[in-house]
């Protein structure tokens, strides 16, 4: 599994909180680990209010 580069993860833990940065990298491994990703499934599956 693909990490994200060491210059975009320090990047990210300053500007996010803990819980926003492992967040956004569950969210990322998810999204490489997957072929066909659907907004629309992404979204109904993530407890959080997404529009699209």
């Amino acid at each position: 599994m693909k990490m994200l580069p060491l210059f975009y993860q320090k990047h990210l833990k300053s500007q996010l909180s803990l819980a926003e940065y492992l967040f956004i990298k569950i969210l990322v491994n998810i999204l490489q680990s997957i072929k066909n990703v659907n907004l629309e499934k992404l979204a109904n599956g993530l407890p959080l209010p997404i529009k699209f």
